[in-house]
Protein backbone atom coordinates (compact mmCIF):
# COMPACT_ATOMS: atom_id res chain seq x y z
CA UNK A 1 0.00 0.00 0.00
CA UNK A 2 1.15 4.02 -0.71
CA UNK A 3 2.42 6.04 2.17
CA UNK A 4 -0.59 8.55 2.88
CA UNK A 5 -0.10 11.72 1.75
CA UNK A 6 -2.73 14.07 3.11
CA UNK A 7 -0.37 17.27 2.40
CA UNK A 8 -0.23 16.56 -0.87
CA UNK A 9 3.53 16.73 -0.88
CA UNK A 10 5.38 16.89 -4.38
CA UNK A 11 8.32 14.84 -2.39
CA UNK A 12 6.18 11.87 -1.22
CA UNK A 13 4.34 11.71 -4.28
CA UNK A 14 8.05 11.17 -6.24
CA UNK A 15 8.88 9.12 -3.43
CA UNK A 16 6.60 6.60 -3.80
CA UNK A 17 6.87 6.42 -7.59
CA UNK A 18 10.55 5.80 -6.78
CA UNK A 19 9.29 3.24 -4.75
CA UNK A 20 7.20 1.66 -7.32
CA UNK A 21 10.00 1.06 -9.48
CA UNK A 22 11.91 -1.11 -7.00
CA UNK A 23 13.85 1.60 -5.57
CA UNK A 24 15.90 1.01 -2.10
CA UNK A 25 17.90 4.23 -2.99
CA UNK A 26 16.49 6.86 -4.37
CA UNK A 27 16.99 9.70 -6.37
CA UNK A 28 18.05 13.46 -5.63
CA UNK A 29 15.20 15.55 -5.57
CA UNK A 30 14.58 19.44 -5.96
CA UNK A 31 11.01 21.38 -6.03
CA UNK A 32 9.66 22.42 -9.10
CA UNK A 33 7.65 24.82 -7.20
CA UNK A 34 9.26 28.45 -8.47
CA UNK A 35 7.50 30.42 -6.00
CA UNK A 36 9.42 28.53 -2.83
CA UNK A 37 12.23 28.70 -4.81
CA UNK A 38 12.28 31.87 -5.07
CA UNK A 39 11.32 32.60 -1.80
CA UNK A 40 14.35 30.80 -0.72
CA UNK A 41 16.40 32.57 -3.41
CA UNK A 42 15.69 35.68 -2.23
CA UNK A 43 15.07 35.30 1.76
CA UNK A 44 18.19 32.87 2.09
CA UNK A 45 20.06 33.32 -0.39
CA UNK A 46 23.42 31.41 1.51
CA UNK A 47 22.10 28.22 1.00
CA UNK A 48 22.93 27.22 -2.29
CA UNK A 49 19.98 24.48 -3.01
CA UNK A 50 20.91 21.50 -5.59
CA UNK A 51 19.98 21.24 -8.81
CA UNK A 52 19.55 17.99 -9.64
CA UNK A 53 19.59 18.45 -13.63
CA UNK A 54 23.79 19.99 -12.85
CA UNK A 55 24.71 17.43 -9.95
CA UNK A 56 27.88 15.87 -10.44
CA UNK A 57 30.20 13.27 -8.74
CA UNK A 58 33.06 14.67 -7.05
CA UNK A 59 36.59 13.57 -8.31
CA UNK A 60 37.64 11.16 -5.72
CA UNK A 61 40.98 10.30 -8.18
CA UNK A 62 43.23 9.30 -4.72
CA UNK A 63 46.42 11.96 -4.56
CA UNK A 64 49.97 10.85 -5.57
CA UNK A 65 52.38 10.89 -2.89
CA UNK A 66 56.10 10.47 -4.83
CA UNK A 67 59.36 11.78 -3.73
CA UNK A 68 60.87 15.23 -4.48
CA UNK A 69 64.01 14.02 -5.51
CA UNK A 70 62.74 12.37 -8.77
CA UNK A 71 60.65 15.28 -9.83
CA UNK A 72 63.09 18.19 -8.51
CA UNK A 73 62.77 19.62 -12.39
CA UNK A 74 59.44 20.77 -10.93
CA UNK A 75 60.59 23.39 -8.21
CA UNK A 76 60.95 26.75 -8.63
CA UNK A 77 63.78 28.44 -6.36
CA UNK A 78 62.48 31.71 -6.55
CA UNK A 79 59.25 30.48 -5.03
CA UNK A 80 58.31 31.15 -1.35
CA UNK A 81 57.39 27.93 0.58
CA UNK A 82 53.94 28.05 2.35
CA UNK A 83 52.00 26.40 5.15
CA UNK A 84 49.19 25.01 2.74
CA UNK A 85 45.75 23.67 3.95
CA UNK A 86 43.54 21.12 1.59
CA UNK A 87 39.71 20.44 1.45
CA UNK A 88 36.83 21.54 3.50
CA UNK A 89 36.10 23.58 6.63
CA UNK A 90 38.14 21.61 8.93
CA UNK A 91 41.08 22.55 6.71
CA UNK A 92 39.91 26.50 6.29
CA UNK A 93 39.70 26.46 9.91
CA UNK A 94 43.53 25.49 10.31
CA UNK A 95 44.69 27.55 7.50
CA UNK A 96 42.63 30.25 9.07
CA UNK A 97 44.36 30.16 12.40
CA UNK A 98 48.30 29.95 11.01
CA UNK A 99 47.02 33.29 9.09
CA UNK A 100 45.90 34.38 12.69
CA UNK A 101 49.36 33.71 14.05
CA UNK A 102 50.82 35.83 11.48
CA UNK A 103 52.07 32.82 8.84
CA UNK A 104 52.12 33.09 5.03
CA UNK A 105 49.20 30.51 4.22
CA UNK A 106 46.98 28.75 1.27
CA UNK A 107 44.39 27.65 1.45
CA UNK A 108 42.76 25.29 -1.22
CA UNK A 109 39.44 23.72 -1.93
CA UNK A 110 37.78 22.44 -5.40
CA UNK A 111 34.11 23.41 -4.07
CA UNK A 112 33.67 26.12 -7.41
CA UNK A 113 35.41 23.57 -9.48
CA UNK A 114 32.62 23.13 -11.77
CA UNK A 115 33.68 21.63 -15.04
CA UNK A 116 31.23 22.15 -17.98
CA UNK A 117 28.65 24.06 -15.38
CA UNK A 118 28.15 20.35 -13.56
CA UNK A 119 28.49 20.64 -9.72
CA UNK A 120 29.79 18.51 -7.28
CA UNK A 121 28.32 18.96 -3.66
CA UNK A 122 30.70 18.76 -0.65
CA UNK A 123 30.13 16.49 1.95
CA UNK A 124 29.89 19.24 4.58
CA UNK A 125 27.11 21.39 2.26
CA UNK A 126 24.44 18.58 3.49
CA UNK A 127 25.01 18.58 7.75
CA UNK A 128 22.91 19.68 9.62
CA UNK A 129 25.43 22.51 10.92
CA UNK A 130 24.54 21.28 14.27
CA UNK A 131 27.44 21.34 16.64
CA UNK A 132 27.02 18.47 19.79
CA UNK A 133 30.35 18.45 21.91
CA UNK A 134 29.88 15.68 24.10
CA UNK A 135 32.01 12.39 23.44
CA UNK A 136 28.43 10.01 23.53
CA UNK A 137 27.48 11.97 20.24
CA UNK A 138 30.63 12.68 18.85
CA UNK A 139 32.75 9.50 19.40
CA UNK A 140 32.48 5.90 17.79
CA UNK A 141 29.27 4.20 17.66
CA UNK A 142 30.08 1.39 19.68
CA UNK A 143 29.71 3.58 22.71
CA UNK A 144 25.88 3.22 21.80
CA UNK A 145 26.22 -1.05 21.57
CA UNK A 146 26.31 -0.74 17.73
CA UNK A 147 29.08 -3.06 16.83
CA UNK A 148 29.93 -4.35 13.53
CA UNK A 149 29.05 -7.77 13.45
CA UNK A 150 25.81 -7.97 15.69
CA UNK A 151 24.69 -5.21 13.32
CA UNK A 152 25.61 -7.26 9.99
CA UNK A 153 23.71 -10.36 11.55
CA UNK A 154 20.29 -7.87 12.05
CA UNK A 155 20.76 -6.09 8.55
CA UNK A 156 20.89 -9.48 6.84
CA UNK A 157 18.00 -10.82 9.46
CA UNK A 158 15.73 -8.13 8.03
CA UNK A 159 15.77 -9.62 4.21
CA UNK A 160 13.39 -11.95 5.54
CA UNK A 161 10.93 -10.22 7.64
CA UNK A 162 8.34 -9.70 5.44
CA UNK A 163 6.60 -6.47 7.24
CA UNK A 164 4.19 -3.50 5.36
CA UNK A 165 6.36 -0.97 3.78
CA UNK A 166 3.60 1.56 4.76
CA UNK A 167 4.11 0.52 8.25
CA UNK A 168 7.72 -0.49 8.99
CA UNK A 169 8.92 3.26 7.51
CA UNK A 170 6.59 5.12 9.59
CA UNK A 171 7.28 3.41 12.75
CA UNK A 172 8.56 5.67 16.00
CA UNK A 173 11.92 3.36 16.12
CA UNK A 174 12.84 2.78 12.76
CA UNK A 175 16.22 2.12 12.51
CA UNK A 176 18.37 5.03 11.25
CA UNK A 177 21.58 2.32 10.66
CA UNK A 178 21.39 0.14 7.85
CA UNK A 179 23.49 -1.49 5.13
CA UNK A 180 23.39 -0.29 1.67
CA UNK A 181 23.13 -3.55 0.60
CA UNK A 182 22.72 -2.71 -2.95
CA UNK A 183 26.10 -0.77 -3.29
CA UNK A 184 28.38 -3.29 -1.75
CA UNK A 185 26.84 -6.11 -4.46
CA UNK A 186 27.48 -3.43 -6.97
CA UNK A 187 31.21 -2.63 -6.10
CA UNK A 188 32.98 -6.21 -4.94
CA UNK A 189 36.09 -4.81 -5.70
CA UNK A 190 36.51 -2.28 -2.37
CA UNK A 191 35.17 -5.02 -0.12
CA UNK A 192 38.85 -5.74 1.31
CA UNK A 193 38.64 -2.65 2.32
CA UNK A 194 35.28 -2.75 4.20
CA UNK A 195 36.72 -5.74 6.13
CA UNK A 196 39.60 -3.99 7.13
CA UNK A 197 37.33 -1.45 8.78
CA UNK A 198 34.99 -3.93 10.51
CA UNK A 199 37.83 -5.78 11.85
CA UNK A 200 39.32 -2.74 13.29
CA UNK A 201 36.04 -0.83 14.37
CA UNK A 202 35.55 -4.61 15.93
CA UNK A 203 38.69 -4.40 17.72
CA UNK A 204 38.40 -0.67 19.07
CA UNK A 205 34.54 -1.63 20.31
CA UNK A 206 35.59 -5.07 22.27
CA UNK A 207 39.04 -3.04 24.05
CA UNK A 208 36.58 -0.35 24.63
CA UNK A 209 34.09 -2.48 26.69
CA UNK A 210 36.50 -4.46 28.14
CA UNK A 211 37.77 -0.92 29.71
CA UNK A 212 34.63 -0.49 30.78
CA UNK A 213 33.64 -3.34 32.98
CA UNK A 214 37.20 -2.35 34.76
CA UNK A 215 35.31 1.03 35.38
CA UNK A 216 38.15 2.53 32.97
CA UNK A 217 38.09 3.78 29.73
CA UNK A 218 40.40 4.10 26.60
CA UNK A 219 42.75 6.33 25.62
CA UNK A 220 41.42 6.68 22.33
CA UNK A 221 37.72 7.61 24.13
CA UNK A 222 39.61 10.02 26.56
CA UNK A 223 41.62 11.85 23.58
CA UNK A 224 38.04 11.98 21.62
CA UNK A 225 36.57 13.91 24.99
CA UNK A 226 39.43 15.93 24.78
CA UNK A 227 39.08 17.02 21.35
CA UNK A 228 35.25 17.72 21.82
CA UNK A 229 36.12 19.82 24.49
CA UNK A 230 38.78 21.99 22.81
CA UNK A 231 37.27 22.21 19.51
CA UNK A 232 33.87 23.62 21.33
CA UNK A 233 35.77 25.93 23.32
CA UNK A 234 37.59 27.29 20.12
CA UNK A 235 34.82 27.63 18.32
CA UNK A 236 32.71 29.86 20.86
CA UNK A 237 35.82 31.74 21.50
CA UNK A 238 36.58 32.53 17.42
CA UNK A 239 32.68 33.46 17.24
CA UNK A 240 33.17 36.32 19.96
CA UNK A 241 36.51 37.78 17.84
CA UNK A 242 35.21 37.49 14.38
CA UNK A 243 31.35 36.50 14.79
CA UNK A 244 29.25 34.92 11.88
CA UNK A 245 30.80 31.36 13.02
CA UNK A 246 27.63 30.16 15.68
CA UNK A 247 24.34 31.03 15.67
CA UNK A 248 23.32 32.89 18.82
CA UNK A 249 21.25 29.85 20.39
CA UNK A 250 22.70 27.69 22.97
CA UNK A 251 21.18 24.39 23.64
CA UNK A 252 19.22 21.96 21.74
CA UNK A 253 15.63 20.23 22.18
CA UNK A 254 15.62 16.18 22.66
CA UNK A 255 12.28 14.57 22.27
CA UNK A 256 10.96 10.92 22.96
CA UNK A 257 8.29 9.60 21.37
CA UNK A 258 8.63 5.81 22.22
CA UNK A 259 10.00 4.11 24.99
CA UNK A 260 12.95 2.95 23.17
CA UNK A 261 13.45 6.64 22.44
CA UNK A 262 13.01 7.61 25.93
CA UNK A 263 15.76 4.65 27.30
CA UNK A 264 18.38 5.65 24.71
CA UNK A 265 17.72 9.58 26.24
CA UNK A 266 18.19 8.54 29.99
CA UNK A 267 21.11 6.59 28.89
CA UNK A 268 22.90 10.04 27.06
CA UNK A 269 21.95 11.79 30.34
CA UNK A 270 23.89 9.14 32.36
CA UNK A 271 27.13 9.35 29.92
CA UNK A 272 26.41 13.30 29.60
CA UNK A 273 27.47 13.38 33.68
CA UNK A 274 30.95 11.93 33.52
CA UNK A 275 32.07 15.05 31.46
CA UNK A 276 30.06 17.65 33.36
CA UNK A 277 26.99 18.34 30.60
CA UNK A 278 23.59 17.86 31.04
CA UNK A 279 20.43 16.90 29.64
CA UNK A 280 17.35 18.30 31.49
CA UNK A 281 13.80 16.88 31.36
CA UNK A 282 11.90 20.17 30.07
CA UNK A 283 7.76 20.60 30.35
CA UNK A 284 5.72 21.81 27.16
CA UNK A 285 5.61 25.49 28.48
CA UNK A 286 9.27 25.60 28.58
CA UNK A 287 9.88 24.11 25.46
CA UNK A 288 7.33 26.84 24.29
CA UNK A 289 8.89 29.48 25.61
CA UNK A 290 12.30 28.98 24.32
CA UNK A 291 11.94 26.69 21.66
CA UNK A 292 8.67 28.41 19.93
CA UNK A 293 6.24 25.37 19.56
CA UNK A 294 4.76 22.74 21.68
CA UNK A 295 6.36 19.53 20.49
CA UNK A 296 3.28 16.78 19.52
CA UNK A 297 3.47 12.91 19.77
CA UNK A 298 6.01 12.95 22.43
CA UNK A 299 6.40 11.10 25.50
CA UNK A 300 9.32 13.23 27.21
CA UNK A 301 11.68 16.48 26.49
CA UNK A 302 14.66 17.18 27.52
CA UNK A 303 17.18 19.71 26.58
CA UNK A 304 21.18 19.34 25.89
CA UNK A 305 22.45 22.74 26.95
CA UNK A 306 25.98 22.34 25.23
CA UNK A 307 24.86 22.31 21.38
CA UNK A 308 25.06 25.04 18.92
CA UNK A 309 24.23 25.68 15.53
CA UNK A 310 27.06 26.38 12.82
CA UNK A 311 25.88 29.57 10.73
CA UNK A 312 24.73 28.76 7.21
CA UNK A 313 27.63 30.74 5.55
CA UNK A 314 30.34 30.36 8.43
CA UNK A 315 32.98 28.62 5.59
CA UNK A 316 32.84 32.31 3.93
CA UNK A 317 33.46 34.25 7.28
CA UNK A 318 36.36 31.87 7.90
CA UNK A 319 37.85 32.50 3.91
CA UNK A 320 37.08 36.30 3.93
CA UNK A 321 39.03 36.45 7.43
CA UNK A 322 42.21 34.55 5.89
CA UNK A 323 42.49 36.73 2.79
CA UNK A 324 42.22 39.58 5.26
CA UNK A 325 44.73 38.36 7.11
CA UNK A 326 46.96 38.33 3.76
CA UNK A 327 46.55 34.59 3.44
CA UNK A 328 45.68 33.31 -0.55
CA UNK A 329 42.45 31.54 -0.92
CA UNK A 330 41.74 29.43 -4.27
CA UNK A 331 38.44 27.32 -4.34
CA UNK A 332 38.52 26.10 -7.81
CA UNK A 333 41.51 23.90 -7.56
CA UNK A 334 42.10 20.65 -7.17
CA UNK A 335 44.97 18.51 -5.86
CA UNK A 336 46.45 15.86 -7.82
CA UNK A 337 49.97 15.21 -6.20
CA UNK A 338 51.88 15.44 -3.53
CA UNK A 339 56.08 15.37 -3.69
CA UNK A 340 57.36 14.71 -0.36
CA UNK A 341 60.85 15.72 0.64
CA UNK A 342 62.18 12.51 1.68
CA UNK A 343 65.95 12.92 2.19
CA UNK A 344 65.60 16.16 4.60
CA UNK A 345 61.86 15.20 5.73
CA UNK A 346 61.07 18.81 5.32
CA UNK A 347 58.57 20.59 3.28
CA UNK A 348 57.70 19.29 -0.21
CA UNK A 349 55.65 20.49 -3.12
CA UNK A 350 52.40 20.34 -4.25
CA UNK A 351 50.44 19.94 -7.55
CA UNK A 352 47.16 21.19 -8.45
CA UNK A 353 44.87 22.04 -11.36
CA UNK A 354 42.40 24.25 -12.31
CA UNK A 355 40.30 24.47 -15.58
CA UNK A 356 41.18 27.21 -18.42
CA UNK A 357 38.12 28.92 -20.11
CA UNK A 358 38.20 25.50 -22.51
CA UNK A 359 37.55 23.40 -19.89
CA UNK A 360 41.26 22.48 -20.07
CA UNK A 361 43.25 21.85 -16.69
CA UNK A 362 45.99 24.04 -16.06
CA UNK A 363 48.43 22.66 -13.48
CA UNK A 364 50.07 24.40 -10.84
CA UNK A 365 53.16 24.07 -8.49
CA UNK A 366 53.00 25.30 -4.67
CA UNK A 367 55.98 24.54 -2.32
CA UNK A 368 55.12 23.71 1.18
CA UNK A 369 56.70 24.21 4.97
CA UNK A 370 53.56 22.11 6.20
CA UNK A 371 50.45 20.76 4.28
CA UNK A 372 47.11 19.95 6.10
CA UNK A 373 44.85 17.81 3.78
CA UNK A 374 41.15 17.51 5.03
CA UNK A 375 40.32 15.62 1.51
CA UNK A 376 36.95 13.73 2.67
CA UNK A 377 36.24 10.60 0.17
CA UNK A 378 39.52 11.50 -1.66
CA UNK A 379 41.88 8.68 -0.75
CA UNK A 380 45.72 8.43 -1.75
CA UNK A 381 48.40 6.38 -3.68
CA UNK A 382 49.95 4.65 -1.73
CA UNK A 383 46.49 4.05 0.27
CA UNK A 384 47.31 5.22 3.87
CA UNK A 385 43.72 4.76 5.69
CA UNK A 386 40.64 2.45 4.40
CA UNK A 387 37.41 4.11 4.30
CA UNK A 388 34.07 3.25 3.80
CA UNK A 389 30.56 5.54 4.05
CA UNK A 390 28.11 6.91 6.01
CA UNK A 391 25.45 7.76 3.96
CA UNK A 392 22.78 10.11 5.39
CA UNK A 393 19.45 12.24 3.95
CA UNK A 394 19.83 15.92 4.29
CA UNK A 395 16.50 18.16 3.03
CA UNK A 396 15.90 21.43 3.10
CA UNK A 397 13.09 22.58 3.72
CA UNK A 398 10.84 25.84 4.80
CA UNK A 399 8.48 25.94 7.88
CA UNK A 400 5.71 28.38 7.75
CA UNK A 401 3.77 28.74 11.00
CA UNK A 402 4.44 29.62 14.64
CA UNK A 403 8.89 30.81 14.51
CA UNK A 404 10.87 28.41 15.61
CA UNK A 405 13.31 29.79 18.24
CA UNK A 406 16.75 28.72 19.43
CA UNK A 407 18.73 26.12 18.98
CA UNK A 408 18.57 22.14 17.12
CA UNK A 409 15.13 20.12 17.66
CA UNK A 410 16.12 16.00 17.54
CA UNK A 411 13.56 13.34 17.86
CA UNK A 412 13.74 10.08 16.84
CA UNK A 413 17.37 7.93 16.51
CA UNK A 414 19.52 10.15 14.15
CA UNK A 415 16.80 12.17 13.31
CA UNK A 416 16.83 16.47 13.18
CA UNK A 417 15.22 19.62 12.42
CA UNK A 418 17.69 22.66 12.73
CA UNK A 419 16.80 25.96 11.84
CA UNK A 420 19.51 27.65 9.82
CA UNK A 421 18.36 31.13 10.27
CA UNK A 422 16.14 33.51 12.32
CA UNK A 423 12.55 33.38 11.30
CA UNK A 424 11.77 36.02 8.18
CA UNK A 425 7.58 37.31 8.22
CA UNK A 426 6.16 36.84 4.46
CA UNK A 427 2.66 36.95 3.36
CA UNK A 428 1.04 33.07 2.84
CA UNK A 429 -2.26 32.36 1.78
CA UNK A 430 -4.28 31.11 4.79
CA UNK A 431 -4.52 27.41 3.79
CA UNK A 432 -8.63 27.43 4.76
CA UNK A 433 -9.36 30.62 3.62
CA UNK A 434 -7.10 31.27 1.11
CA UNK A 435 -6.57 35.23 2.17
CA UNK A 436 -2.75 36.37 2.40
CA UNK A 437 -2.17 36.47 6.40
CA UNK A 438 1.32 37.80 7.29
CA UNK A 439 3.18 34.87 8.65
CA UNK A 440 6.34 33.46 10.09
CA UNK A 441 9.17 31.92 7.55
CA UNK A 442 12.04 29.23 8.70
CA UNK A 443 14.30 27.52 6.77
CA UNK A 444 15.30 24.57 8.13
CA UNK A 445 17.39 21.45 7.74
CA UNK A 446 16.41 17.79 8.48
CA UNK A 447 18.62 15.30 8.45
CA UNK A 448 19.07 11.46 9.45
CA UNK A 449 20.17 7.87 8.81
CA UNK A 450 23.70 6.11 8.10
CA UNK A 451 23.47 3.88 5.80
CA UNK A 452 26.77 1.96 5.72
CA UNK A 453 27.90 1.59 1.61
CA UNK A 454 31.60 1.49 0.20
CA UNK A 455 33.45 4.85 0.18
CA UNK A 456 33.41 4.94 -3.58
CA UNK A 457 29.03 4.55 -4.59
CA UNK A 458 29.68 5.61 -7.95
CA UNK A 459 26.61 6.94 -10.17
CA UNK A 460 24.75 6.59 -6.87
CA UNK A 461 26.68 9.35 -4.78
CA UNK A 462 24.00 11.25 -4.18
CA UNK A 463 21.33 9.09 -3.46
CA UNK A 464 19.89 7.76 0.02
CA UNK A 465 17.41 5.45 1.38
CA UNK A 466 14.15 6.16 0.73
CA UNK A 467 12.99 4.90 3.55
CA UNK A 468 14.90 6.88 5.70
CA UNK A 469 13.63 10.35 4.13
CA UNK A 470 10.13 9.32 4.30
CA UNK A 471 10.34 8.31 7.73
CA UNK A 472 12.10 11.56 8.77
CA UNK A 473 9.18 13.81 7.16
CA UNK A 474 6.38 11.71 8.40
CA UNK A 475 8.08 11.96 12.30
CA UNK A 476 8.57 15.97 11.40
CA UNK A 477 5.34 16.38 10.64
CA UNK A 478 4.18 14.14 13.75
CA UNK A 479 5.90 16.26 16.13
CA UNK A 480 5.22 19.60 15.15
CA UNK A 481 1.87 21.68 15.46
CA UNK A 482 -0.74 20.74 13.24
CA UNK A 483 -0.73 24.99 11.92
CA UNK A 484 2.62 24.45 10.49
CA UNK A 485 3.22 23.60 6.94
CA UNK A 486 6.22 21.97 6.34
CA UNK A 487 7.33 22.75 2.15
CA UNK A 488 10.28 20.26 1.29
CA UNK A 489 12.35 22.17 -1.23
CA UNK A 490 15.25 19.29 -1.98
CA UNK A 491 16.43 16.37 -0.66
CA UNK A 492 20.07 14.51 -1.46
CA UNK A 493 22.27 11.77 0.32
CA UNK A 494 25.17 13.53 2.28
CA UNK A 495 28.20 10.76 1.72
CA UNK A 496 30.32 10.79 5.60
CA UNK A 497 33.57 8.93 5.52
CA UNK A 498 34.40 6.80 8.43
CA UNK A 499 37.22 4.35 8.95
CA UNK A 500 38.33 1.65 11.72
CA UNK A 501 38.71 4.07 14.28
CA UNK A 502 35.35 5.76 14.09
CA UNK A 503 35.86 9.21 14.03
CA UNK A 504 38.43 12.10 12.75
CA UNK A 505 41.63 11.41 12.93
CA UNK A 506 44.78 13.09 12.19
CA UNK A 507 48.15 11.18 11.15
CA UNK A 508 51.40 11.70 9.56
CA UNK A 509 51.76 9.55 6.50
CA UNK A 510 54.29 6.61 6.44
CA UNK A 511 55.08 5.47 3.16
CA UNK A 512 58.00 3.99 1.21
CA UNK A 513 59.36 6.57 -1.05
CA UNK A 514 63.01 5.31 -2.99
CA UNK A 515 62.86 2.09 -1.25
CA UNK A 516 62.87 3.98 1.56
CA UNK A 517 60.31 4.16 4.79
CA UNK A 518 59.71 7.70 5.92
CA UNK A 519 57.11 9.16 8.16
CA UNK A 520 56.27 12.45 6.79
CA UNK A 521 56.57 14.99 9.58
CA UNK A 522 55.67 18.27 7.46
CA UNK A 523 52.25 16.31 5.96
CA UNK A 524 49.04 16.49 7.84
CA UNK A 525 46.00 14.25 7.17
CA UNK A 526 42.84 14.64 8.42
CA UNK A 527 40.49 11.31 7.76
CA UNK A 528 36.98 9.91 8.17
CA UNK A 529 34.98 12.49 10.14
CA UNK A 530 31.97 10.32 10.10
CA UNK A 531 29.66 13.12 10.16
CA UNK A 532 31.55 14.68 12.99
CA UNK A 533 33.38 16.98 11.15
CA UNK A 534 32.31 20.40 11.89
CA UNK A 535 31.77 20.02 15.23
CA UNK A 536 35.58 18.71 16.25
CA UNK A 537 37.31 20.64 13.20
CA UNK A 538 38.27 23.26 16.17
CA UNK A 539 40.40 20.95 18.10
CA UNK A 540 43.59 20.89 15.72
CA UNK A 541 43.52 24.44 15.28
CA UNK A 542 43.02 25.49 18.91
CA UNK A 543 46.46 22.66 19.48
CA UNK A 544 48.07 25.71 17.25
CA UNK A 545 46.98 28.06 19.38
Amino acid sequence: MPIQNPEQDPYLHFAESERRQGKGLFSPWTTSDKALLDIAANYFPQVLLPDVATLRKPDTSPVEIQALENHSALLDPQQKPLFVAVGGPPAALVALQWARLGRPVLYLSDQDLNPAGKIARPIWAGAANHGEPDTFTEGPAYLAGQMPFRFLRQEWRRLFQRCRYEVEVLAADYPWLSLNKGDWLRNPGQWLAALRVTWGFHRFGKAYWAALKTGKTTPFIEDTRRRVKDSAAYLHQLEKELGGILRPTEGSLALASSAEAEKALLCLAEALKEEGLALNPLTPEQAQNKYGFTPRQTLSLFEKSHDFIFCADFLSRITDEIQRLEGQVLTSHRLTRLFADSEKNQGGLLEFYSLNDQGKKVFHYQAFTKAHLSLGPTLFRPNLYDLISVTGVSINALLIGPPLRDGPITFGGSARLIPLFPPQKLSFPDPVSGELTLQDLSFVRLSTGASIGPADRGKNWYHYDGRDAVNLLHRAREMLPKEMQLKVLSVIGCNRMIGADGRQIELHPTLKLNKKKVTLNSVTIQIGAGGGGLTQMGAVAKNLV
